[in-house]
């Protein structure tokens, strides 16, 4: 118990500081990311890097003619990929 409990203190610490707590490949690429109702909550409460866009009225139009039309089914590697979440 007093393992878990430090494991969360460092995590909570961590995502105060606007780290994520994520498991790594050999190669450096993200394989996995922690995320709990717990942790998030933590970060919401600091304020973290944010990106603001500006779009052009052609951009809004391209995006609302993707959006609306039929979405393909998902490929077989993004179904994989997503099962291993």
């Amino acid at each position: 118990m007093a393992t878990a409990l430090a494991l969360m203190n460092w995590a909570v610490k961590e995502r105060k500081r606007g780290n994520k707590i994520v498991s790594l490949d050999e190669q450096g690429s993200v394989i996995r990311e922690l995320v709990t109702p717990e942790l998030e909550r933590v970060a919401l409460e600091f304020d973290l890097p944010s990106v603001s866009m500006t779009w052009t009225p052609a951009e809004i139009e391209s995006f609302g003619k993707l959006a609306s039309e039929e979405q393909p089914q998902p490929t077989p590697h993004l179904v994989r990929a997503m099962s291993r979440r």
